[in-house]
């Protein structure tokens, strides 16, 4: 794929839901399931403070048997976060998916959240090229250039 980050954003649109640290965990899961997400950036003073994920409500949450509506989304988001940024390639965001185990990546441009890429936006945007390059090489196969 010749393709960057940036590309599939400006296909796929940049925005990103967010929740601040002071967010519960209902509130949290309200908003991902109002916006049929798996993730939601969370923000302290406009920084990416982390990412809280299904997976965290499954492991941090529900597992240690915490109340929604008293956890606070900073107790039981990501920290550790990998990111990726807007230039980088969509074979590298793949291959961070696949070796850190995770779905969702921010894509942040110096210091700036620019968007997030799930691993569903990566392989529609695989699919889509591999289709147009099938279009390519078949209009190719099929040229005669007897009658051109």
């Amino acid at each position: 794929m010749e393709t960057t980050i940036s590309d599939i954003l400006k296909k796929k649109g940049g925005g990103v839901q967010t929740i601040g640290v002071e967010g519960t965990v209902r509130e949290a899961v309200d908003l991902m399931n109002q916006q049929r997400i798996g993730a939601l950036i969370v923000i302290d003073d406009g920084k990416v403070y982390g990412i809280f994920t299904e997976r965290d409500i499954l492991t941090r949450v529900l597992a240690e048997k915490r109340d929604l509506e008293t956890t606070k989304v900073r107790e039981v988001a990501t920290t550790s976060l990998v990111y990726m940024t807007s230039s980088d390639s969509p074979e590298d965001c793949m291959r961070l998916c696949t070796t850190k185990r995770c779905r969702h990546i921010p894509i942040i441009d110096e210091g700036k959240l620019v968007g997030v890429i799930s691993e569903g936006d990566l392989m529609a945007a695989e699919i889509e090229w591999k289709s147009t390059q099938l279009r390519y090489l078949e209009t190719y196969i099929q040229y005669d250039p007897g009658k051109a």
